[in-house]
């Protein structure tokens, strides 16, 4: 059993290092592709200094911690993500346009009159369709 729990976590880190590599090397890419090489030197150094941070805490925080501090830890980070997200749809509130005007006016006309006049738009983006959907029953259900 604890040869699998070893494996488990070992595919955990190295799912998290890649990750980390992906996102620091997106940073860095889309530095050198919107021509801010002004600061590319200093955005090197902070992915750099980043990763190790990142690697550091693992080694030495991350593997002490046991289980039972481990889902005090995880709840806790659960709450304050939940926290920190209604805060942000409470104020950081957008107008909508583009894909959100769309997709809330048929779904604002769809629950009115049940029926929609941008029929083109859905034929052009057919992915908007389920983001439709779920915001017609927000106005169902308020």
């Amino acid at each position: 059993m604890d040869k699998i729990k070893d494996i488990i976590t070992n595919a955990y880190k190295l799912i998290v290092y890649i990750i980390a590599f992906l996102l620091f090397s997106a940073i860095l890419y889309f530095n050198i592709v919107s021509n801010k090489t002004s600061g590319l030197g200093f955005t090197l150094l902070g992915v750099i200094l980043l990763g190790i941070f990142i690697f550091l805490i693992n080694k030495f925080v991350i593997n002490k911690i046991n289980k039972k501090m481990d889902n005090i830890i995880t709840i806790a980070l659960l709450i304050i993500f939940l926290i920190l997200e209604i805060l942000a749809v409470v104020y950081f509130r957008v107008e909508y346009n583009w894909d959100f005007k769309y997709i809330m006016e048929t779904a604002k006309q769809l629950y009115e009159t049940n029926t929609t006049e941008n029929l083109y738009y859905y034929q052009l983006y057919p992915n908007n369709i389920i983001a439709t959907a779920i915001a017609y029953i927000r106005y169902v259900n308020i």
